[in-house]
């Protein structure tokens, strides 16, 4: 039962975020790799941002060429 819930909120994460992952990937294939830049994040841009209570989005890690 436990194993079902736990597999059923990993795929709600991923079913959610899937443009993100695809972008990720995309990205990856084509020479970019994963940098440490804490900045605002670009909502042109899929992300997975650190979300603060004012409203304002961070991103930690980019894909970078």
């Amino acid at each position: 039962m436990l194993e079902a819930l736990a597999i059923s909120v990993l795929g709600s994460f991923f079913y959610d975020n899937l443009d993100f992952f695809n972008t990720a990937k995309n990205q990856m294939d084509n020479g970019y790799q994963w940098e440490w830049n804490y900045k605002d994040r670009n909502p042109d841009v899929p992300a997975i941002p650190l979300q603060y209570d004012n409203g304002k989005e961070k991103v930690i890690w980019v894909l970078e060429k």
